[in-house]
């Protein structure tokens, strides 16, 4: 988990210092940042809560970091993005403009309100 290793030096923590917070040995850190053994996923909820990042994120299936996307969103906005992931660049700057577009024209709405 290549991941693994950056947040922890984001955070200034080598392996000794997260197996410490973590209860865990410094060798069982190494072995997950190395990708020699692989965490279950008890391990890998407690390390998610403690970086505060998505499971996805830490694994690197995705590149968004925050753990709450589920929460600050509903079904259907998770469902969009999920989609629009799936798009390809040209189909997603369609997307894009359609959505400045919407938001201009919120905007002059909004203005003669």
């Amino acid at each position: 988990m290549e991941r693994l290793k950056e947040l922890c030096e984001l955070k200034r923590l080598n392996q000794h210092g997260l197996a410490l917070k973590l209860n865990v040995s410094q060798s069982t850190i190494s072995y997950y940042e190395t990708g020699e053994r692989k965490p279950d996923l008890d391990f890998l909820i407690q390390l998610v809560d403690y970086f505060d990042v998505s499971i996805d994120y830490l694994v690197g299936r995705s590149n968004i970091k925050n753990a709450n996307i589920h929460e600050e969103n509903n079904a259907s906005d998770i469902n969009f993005y999920h989609d629009y992931l799936r798009l390809t660049l040209n189909q997603k700057q369609h997307v894009s403009s359609f959505v400045q577009g919407l938001i201009a024209e919120k905007s002059t709405d909004d203005k003669t309100e």
